[in-house]
């Protein structure tokens, strides 16, 4: 996969991050209030946003996600 597609690796890499922050505080709200449809809603988001941010570093040190 070619990575340059990430285009400012920084700005996406703080955009991420930001993201993951609000979807956990989001996810812990619905879990106290006992939506856990939502909260389960939420999991996935975060999981899909980690693995982003896990590709933006691997590609940004220039290492390979073949294991």
């Amino acid at each position: 996969m070619d990575w340059q597609c990430f285009g400012d690796s920084e700005d996406q890499l703080q955009q991420l991050l930001k993201a993951l922050s609000e979807l956990r505080e989001a996810a812990e709200a619905a879990r106290r209030n006992g939506d856990l449809a939502r909260a389960r809603e939420l999991g996935e988001q975060i999981g899909e946003r980690e693995r982003r941010l896990d590709a933006l570093l691997r590609a940004r040190h220039g290492l390979g996600g073949a294991g």
